[in-house]
């Protein structure tokens, strides 16, 4: 039994790195995500540039940007998060070893922020990497359907959510999709 976070966190990435199936792992997650109504309708798409072994989501912007799409992403300033326009341009890496936009911080509001976890569980709480951004960017921005994207296996019983944490409205993982919303069918399996 994990005690906190930081076991969970650790437990996670090597969870993440040892799954062999990762990319049929990613299409499913692909398709599902672009079942959303939300997705559909929406114009400005607030994400982040994956790397590693997270979810893929160079894939994901590259049907955005098909669908004609406005993609944003997010650059570290201070001990907070700022979202650039992304139009293909190069990216730099920070000393997160994330990549970034060094365009001009935006003013658009997001339809849609599409958020890094390492971990959720049923209530839709996400764990993050540890460092807060999002959680500080979300309580000061409202506004955006908040979609977690992560593979099945990062669905847990508990990721010790704290008050000042910040659930998603929807989970995608490759085997189901799960609404904050419990009218819209929470935790149907597709």
């Amino acid at each position: 039994m994990l005690k906190d976070k930081a076991e969970l966190r650790s437990a996670m990435k090597r969870l993440r790195a040892d799954a062999l199936d990762r990319l049929e792992r990613n299409r499913k997650i692909f398709e599902k995500f672009f079942t959303l109504d939300e997705v559909a309708h929406g114009q400005n798409f607030f994400m982040y540039a994956s790397f590693g072994d997270e979810v893929n989501t160079w894939e994901i912007m590259n049907e955005l940007f098909a669908r004609g799409k406005d993609i944003f992403l997010p650059r570290v300033e201070g001990d907070q998060i700022v979202f650039s326009q992304y139009t293909g341009q190069e990216l730099h890496r920070s000393s997160y070893g994330i990549f970034e936009p060094i365009e001009p911080k935006s003013d658009k509001p997001p339809d849609v922020i599409v958020l890094p976890l390492l971990a959720a569980d049923r209530n839709l709480y996400r764990l993050g990497y540890g460092g807060g951004y999002y959680d500080r960017y979300l309580a000061q921005h409202r506004g955006g359907l908040k979609i977690g994207i992560a593979f099945d296996f990062q669905l847990v019983e508990n990721v010790f959510a704290q008050t000042h944490d910040i659930a998603v409205d929807v989970l995608v993982t490759d085997r189901t999709v799960m609404f904050a919303d419990k009218r819209r069918n929470y935790g149907k399996i597709y």
